[in-house]
């Protein structure tokens, strides 16, 4: 598989690094720590933002979208989970919930359609759950 397939960037810019990342005294809670995506530039931003797409791309997570806006979140300033690894979890997970259970009332809804019919369902809706089957 190339490594392009999965996501990954091979542009040139993104082929240097940074040495002082691997040296003994680098601090990456600090450098991190005002990191900010609302104070960055337009081209430090679309690297920025490269870089976390590939990282959710790469990540094996379930969800590739979500991680990247949790990811985008804590690192913006405007956001609630900005520095905040905790509260960004939080949010990763209560919008993988929101996903799953929105997903998993469209399915509901499709099969009630297909097995009763639209008014069926519609007014199965209107008792608030409760399924009223008429005998003709």
């Amino acid at each position: 598989m190339e490594i392009e397939e999965i996501g990954i960037n091979t542009d040139e810019e993104f082929g240097q690094f940074n040495e002082a990342l691997l040296e003994d005294d680098f601090d990456f809670e600090a450098a991190v720590e005002n990191l900010d995506i609302a104070k960055m530039n337009d081209d430090e931003k679309d690297n920025f933002l490269n870089i976390i797409q590939e990282v959710a791309v790469t990540s094996g997570a379930e969800d590739v979208e979500l991680l990247e806006q949790s990811l985008i979140n804590l690192f913006d300033s405007s956001s609630d989970t900005f520095n905040d690894i905790e509260a960004a979890q939080d949010e990763l997970l209560e919008n993988y919930i929101e996903k799953i259970e929105s997903e998993e009332n469209v399915v509901f809804s499709t099969i009630n359609k297909l097995i009763f019919g639209e008014d069926k369902v519609y007014a199965s809706k209107e008792k608030k759950g409760k399924l009223w089957i008429s005998k003709a």
